[in-house]
């Protein structure tokens, strides 16, 4: 779809929300953008630099993430990943708060 939102988490996120009237825990997590070397540098110069700036996700905070997701106690969450980055579009907040996911790593190291 075009507005960055696949069908599955359209179809997936009203579902889980179901779930949790049946005492189901869930947390969703809208990941940002992980690269295989763990290095967003190979956007620079390209029409993806300015977008991985905003949404990467290094390896070290997408695993952090991904346990406190496993450990925490709620009924649902919807969760943003994504490193520490400046241009980050995404509000953290409620991700901090109740998964104490604080990211580590930050998109300009690399440019």
């Amino acid at each position: 779809m075009h507005d960055g939102v696949c069908r599955s988490d359209l179809h997936n996120m009203p579902l889980a929300r179901a779930d949790v009237n049946k005492k189901t825990e869930f947390v969703g997590m809208r990941i940002g953008w992980l690269t295989a070397n763990d290095d967003p540098s190979w956007t620079k110069g390209k029409k993806a630099e300015d977008y991985m700036r905003a949404m990467y996700l290094s390896h070290r905070d997408c695993v952090v993430a991904h346990r406190r997701a496993l450990e925490v106690e709620t009924q649902y969450l919807l969760a943003y990943v994504v490193s520490n980055n400046d241009r980050r579009v995404f509000d953290l907040e409620e991700t901090v708060a109740t998964l104490g996911f604080e990211p580590q790593d930050y998109a300009e190291d690399y440019f």
